[in-house]
C-alpha cells in the first residue's frame, strides 16, 4: 500500500469515527436525564424571561428550580412604578406571550396576585398593597398540565 493511500484511509476512517461518535451522542444525549433536567430548566426560564418588565423595572433575580418533576421559575423586580402602571404592562405583555388572564387573587390585606395561563405553563403576578414606593414584585411560572 503506497503512502498516499495509507494517509487517505487514516483520513477516511477518523471522519467515519467522528461521524459514528456525532450520532451516538445525537441518539443518546437527549435521552439522559441530566439533559432531560438541563432542557426543563432551560425552557422554563426562557419563557420567564421573554415576560418583559416595563421601562423602569429592575430585575434583581431570576431563578428556575423543581419540585420532583414540576419546573417552576421565579423572578423579582423592583421599580417606582404604580401598581395600576404594573398591572396594565403585564396584562398586554403576559397576552402577547400567549397568555389568558384568569383571576384576581387577594391573598391577604397587603396582597394581590394576578393568574394567567396558556397550554403547559401557569404564572402568577404577586405585588403588594397598598402601594409602596419603590414597588417589589414577582412573578412566579409554574409547569401545569392542566388545561388553560
Amino acid at each position: 500500500m503506497s503512502p498516499v493511500s495509507k494517509a487517505r484511509s487514516g483520513v477516511v476512517s477518523v471522519i467515519a469515527a467522528l461521524v459514528g461518535v456525532g450520532v451516538f451522542w445525537l441518539i443518546f444525549l437527549p435521552r439522559t436525564e441530566a439533559y432531560k433536567t438541563y432542557r426543563s430548566r432551560t425552557q422554563i426560564k426562557e419563557v420567564l424571561q421573554a415576560i418583559e418588565p416595563p421601562a423602569g423595572a429592575t430585575v434583581i433575580s431570576l431563578q428556575a428550580n423543581h419540585v420532583g418533576d414540576m419546573w417552576f421559575a421565579s423572578g423579582a423586580y423592583f421599580t417606582d412604578l404604580k401598581v395600576e402602571t404594573l398591572r396594565a404592562h403585564y396584562m398586554k405583555e403576559f397576552s402577547r406571550h400567549g397568555f389568558v388572564y384568569k383571576t384576581e387573587i387577594n391573598t391577604k390585606e397587603s396582597q394581590t396576585s394576578l393568574e394567567f395561563c396558556r397550554a403547559g405553563y401557569s404564572a402568577s403576578l404577586v405585588f403588594s398593597k397598598p402601594e409602596r414606593h419603590p414597588e417589589t414584585y414577582t412573578i412566579f411560572l409554574y409547569q401545569s398540565e392542566a388545561p388553560c
